[in-house]
């Protein structure tokens, strides 16, 4: 996920088009672990927390990813 990240400063529209599908791929998959994880090994009392605390893990670098992108371009 952080390489198509990175990848999508590239100037190739192919190269972002597919960055971009395997990030949202890989984010699907990473939810749906996420999800099972959760689910299958929290009690039902802390479903909600745990739930909270893994969408700020994976939310975190979502948000912060934006703020490498004049890092990469070299600006």
């Amino acid at each position: 996920m952080t390489g198509a990240l990175f990848a999508t400063a590239l100037p190739s529209t192919w190269v972002f088009v597919a960055c971009m599908v395997a990030f949202f791929t890989m984010w699907s998959a990473m939810t749906a672990v996420t999800a099972m994880i959760v689910v299958k090994y929290m009690p039902p009392g802390v479903v909600g927390r745990a739930e909270g605390l893994f969408n700020l893990m994976s939310g975190l670098p979502i948000l912060l990813a934006p703020l490498l992108i004049p890092l990469v371009q070299g600006t």
